[in-house]
């Protein structure tokens, strides 16, 4: 399939998955370096995932076996991909189904009231990093983050306290891609939700994490489960194959899966678009 082709996919559907290509990982990578641009070293997250290349740019997904909730990839930061390409190795025997969403769809379906809500105010993550999680984010030393973070008018409250990085980062609920679609709901309020009422062994690389809105309203358990109940209808499960590769755009799809019983093996490339 030529290259345009597959843009053309991903700009009407907003995420893609090929099926039966029999992809290994060097054409997994050939495939990021077709589609992608700008690509996220992820060696900053070896705690929770394994790294596939030397480079950090092929990582395996979140470690452990439990679901995950839907979600924008990194949605919680300033730093976020365009692109995420998943790569089938080996597919659990038991669950770990593949969790798409629409984030258009969710839009469409929200409460008017609670539409309206996001719509007219931004989400404040708030964090506290240790020292391992934002080295690897955002720079080796205080001064390199300071230099990316410290003057982004969507980042306030940064400081450093001890080795502790604290910051908040406010952005919209409500998001457009610049790859095509409608305005779409994607971000991390579920995923953010839960590791604000995790235990910090739970958390394993952030310290503090927590969801509110920018007018510094709680983000209750009431929308967090009307926002769920949307997302759970317009939910599309996948059952994965050995060899499938999903692309997707981070702006449009919300991914997620379902717990399972090892093994299972996927691989992921998180780029900006290259076109």
């Amino acid at each position: 399939m030529s290259r345009a082709r597959k843009i053309a996919l991903l700009r009407e559907h907003g995420g893609v998955v090929f099926r039966g290509f029999h992809v290994d990982q060097d054409e997994f990578v050939r495939l990021g370096n077709e589609l992608g641009a700008r690509f996220y070293n992820m060696r900053l997250d070896a705690r929770l995932r394994e790294m596939i290349t030397p480079d950090g740019v092929v990582a395996g997904v979140l470690k452990g076996t439990g679901a995950l909730p839907l979600h924008m990839e990194r949605g919680y930061s300033p730093l976020k991909p365009e692109l995420v390409l998943f790569h089938v190795i080996r597919p659990s025997l038991v669950g770990g189904e593949s969790l798409l969403c629409s984030g258009e769809r969710v839009l469409e379906q929200l409460p008017p009231a609670l539409a309206t809500r996001f719509r007219t105010t931004r989400l404040k993550y708030c964090h506290i990093w240790e020292p391992d999680a934002w080295k690897g984010r955002y720079g080796a030393t205080r001064d390199e983050v300071a230099r990316l973070l410290a003057h982004r008018s969507d980042v306030v409250d940064f400081r450093f306290d001890g080795e502790l990085l604290h910051y908040s980062y406010l952005v919209p609920a409500i998001v457009q891609s610049r790859l095509g679609g409608r305005a779409a709901f994607c971000n991390n309020i579920e995923g953010a939700w839960e590791l604000q009422h995790a235990t910090p062994a739970t958390r394993r690389s952030v310290y503090e994490h927590a969801v509110m809105f920018e007018d510094d309203q709680p983000m209750t358990a009431d929308i967090v489960g009307a926002v769920h109940d949307v997302i759970e209808r317009v939910t599309e499960v996948h059952e994965i194959r050995a060899g499938d590769v999903e692309v997707l755009d981070n702006y449009r799809v919300m991914h997620g899966r379902r717990a399972f019983e090892a093994p299972r093996v996927m691989h992921t490339i998180m780029a900006d678009a290259g076109f």
